[in-house]
């Protein structure tokens, strides 16, 4: 069974269809609660988006993803035993060109996870993340479990969290290309994106493929910046998980000292609360 068979990395979804699916349980899988979700953009009504999730060292998944991971020329594949930081960026309305981090972060490798016509998404509650939803307005951070967009459209929580293979034509036919300044020491990150129907960038209506970096850090609150629509405007997104400057997150991590939870109610940052 290879990726290319389209492999789902399920958690505590419902089945997929796909022609296989690899279950997950929470004791293998261990994307972190309040780094799991999306993000929305300050422009237009925060038509575009990132949805995210980070994967802790020793995650079974890891092994798994390095099948269909596409490193940056000269960076290796992924390491099960750092921290994985997955993304993935769509805009309702405009092209994407971009997607840059504000923060510089220590990276051990950065990639994308796509090849020809072969690509990974996340999944939400069942059904491959698109742009088809919107997230209900009302629904608290902290208050009731309440349904969020509906399946697919944006990610919601770990709770509804997949990951999927798919072969795909046309517009989702997205190639990614990574930048990076060197690997193992403070740099900052970027991807630029074009689809097979459009040059300049990633179809709006559309999203990109899973793509993403490793860190030996944990995670903190960081922002992107996407470049988006026909006159190339900055649109920051907050709240976005980044990797921490300093490794002894590592250590915070083991140790269980994580705020995280306080970290989740920060507004902007869609994700659902503990069922």
């Amino acid at each position: 069974m290879t990726l290319r068979k389209c492999i789902c990395g399920m958690f505590r979804s419902a089945g997929v269809a796909c022609v296989s699916i690899v279950a997950v349980s929470m004791a293998q899988a261990l994307p972190l609660f309040d780094f799991t979700g999306h993000s929305d953009g300050t422009l237009r009504g925060g038509t575009s988006s990132v949805n995210f999730a980070v994967l802790t060292p020793g995650d079974s998944l890891i092994n798994t993803l390095s099948e269909a991971f596409r490193p940056a020329i000269g960076a290796p594949n992924l390491d099960p035993g750092q921290f994985t930081y997955l993304y993935q960026v769509t805009d309702r309305s405009g092209l994407i060109h971009d997607l840059g981090l504000q923060q510089t972060v220590t990276s051990t490798t950065i990639g994308s996870f796509d090849s020809g016509n072969f690509r990974l998404d996340f999944i939400d509650q069942g059904t491959v993340v698109n742009t088809a939803g919107l997230f209900q307005q009302g629904c608290s951070l902290s208050g009731p479990r309440c349904a969020g967009d509906g399946p697919g459209g944006d990610l919601d929580g770990v709770q509804d969290l997949g990951i999927a293979g798919r072969t795909v034509s046309n517009a989702e036919r997205v190639t990614v290309s990574t930048s990076l300044t060197s690997l193992g020491q403070q740099g900052q990150l970027g991807w630029s994106f074009s689809s097979q129907n459009s040059q300049q960038g990633l179809t709006g209506g559309f999203t990109s493929p899973l793509f993403g970096y490793q860190s030996p850090s944990g995670p903190t609150v960081g922002n992107a910046v996407i470049t988006v629509g026909d006159r190339f405007t900055p649109d920051v997104v907050f709240g976005i998980p980044v990797a921490a400057s300093e490794p002894l997150s590592v250590l915070l991590f083991a140790s269980g000292l994580m705020g995280l939870a306080a970290w989740g109610r920060m507004a902007g940052v869609k994700r659902l609360p503990p069922r």
